[in-house]
């Protein structure tokens, strides 16, 4: 379930994506992507290209803000 940018070294373009399995199982592959994220990348055609992988940590959501409302001096 770990999300990622996958950017195309030859193309710069990025695309997010979320991992969901172990694959692939070819030595020297570090990553498979859907038709449609290969093609949004522009990398369908090509099969195999040159990409960098990046791990995104996702922030926490505060529910309670620590700022302190104060009132306006009179």
């Amino acid at each position: 379930g770990t999300m990622v940018r996958v950017v195309d070294l030859k193309t710069n373009k990025s695309i997010i994506v979320r991992i969901n399995d172990r694959g692939p199982y070819i030595r020297g592959r570090i990553i498979d992507l859907t038709v449609g994220a290969a093609r949004q990348l522009g990398m369908y055609d090509r099969g195999i290209a040159k990409v960098r992988v990046e791990i995104l940590k996702q922030i926490p959501i505060l529910t309670k803000p620590n700022l302190h409302e104060r009132s306006a001096p009179k």
